[in-house]
């Protein structure tokens, strides 16, 4: 049975493209694992998000996604990271909705930290301490800032 007339009328903002910028996970020499049978503390990472119209064309954005060691983690974290990717996002002609950029940034988002989460998986998997994951993240709440 073929989609329905509302499934096929439904706006979209299509992902283009992603790249990494910079790709940096540093093994910490001064983590001490924890014990056999302790639980091996969660990561503790703050995400940062950039978004910027298209100059001339209103439905293309540009979405950076930077996450990074949180300063406040009280607990020592087996990797320093440093991550940022950039995503390309066009909202379709007929979307019309008062918070547009604000969909775009929490979809791009919520799609660039799903990428990152399974690059650091891979990238740890071989490294010092073993693999780790970066912790869900809810971008409903998110706020943007502005592109420097």
């Amino acid at each position: 049975m073929g989609a329905s007339s509302s499934t096929s009328r439904r706006k979209k903002i299509p992902f283009e493209d992603s790249f990494l910028t910079t790709l940096s996970i540093q093994a910490n020499p001064d983590y001490r694992p924890p014990g056999a049978g302790q639980p091996v503390p969660g990561l503790r990472v703050v995400p940062r998000v950039q978004l910027a119209a298209h100059e001339s064309d209103a439905h293309h954005y540009q979405l950076t996604l930077t996450v990074q060691d949180d300063p406040d983690a009280e607990d020592e974290q087996p990797y320093a990271l440093d991550l940022r990717m950039v995503g390309q996002f066009v909202v379709d002609e007929g979307l019309e909705h008062d918070r547009v950029e604000h969909l775009v940034a929490v979809n791009g988002a919520s799609l660039l930290y799903s990428a990152l989460r399974e690059i650091v998986l891979m990238a740890t998997g071989r490294s010092a301490w073993g693999s780790v994951q970066l912790p869900t993240m809810n971008f409903n709440r998110l706020t943007t800032e502005p592109v420097e």
